[in-house]
């Protein structure tokens, strides 16, 4: 599935982008330890999402956040975790989120 979701601007996106990101690998290599900080600057508690790979999501490989202009665009190959996924961009101040199924128009 993809998902388009609309910021503020740029910068804004591209911060989400590098959040999402290094959250996302967090949660492919285990979770492990103290949970960090990912989304503080977004005034979101991390502890709210920190979920655990095998019992959490239906993650078979890592989601991917790219930020292009004030959009990021979210593919993961998930069923189970997308409205979690859409209701952390509208946490992180996202206006407009879609979700798409991958090869919809």
């Amino acid at each position: 599935m993809q998902i388009v979701a609309t910021f503020d601007s740029a910068d804004t996106a591209s911060d989400v982008s590098r959040s999402l990101n290094a959250w996302f690998q967090w949660v492919m290599d285990g979770g492990q330890g103290e949970i960090p900080d990912f989304f503080d600057d977004f005034g979101i508690s991390t502890e709210e999402y920190a979920l655990e790979r095998e019992s959490d999501t239906d993650w078979e490989e890592q989601p991917v956040a790219k930020s292009r202009s004030n959009h990021v665009i979210i593919h993961a190959y998930t069923s189970e975790t997308q409205d979690l996924l859409q209701e952390l961009l509208e946490s992180m101040g996202a206006f407009e989120v879609e979700v798409t199924a991958e090869g919809e128009s």
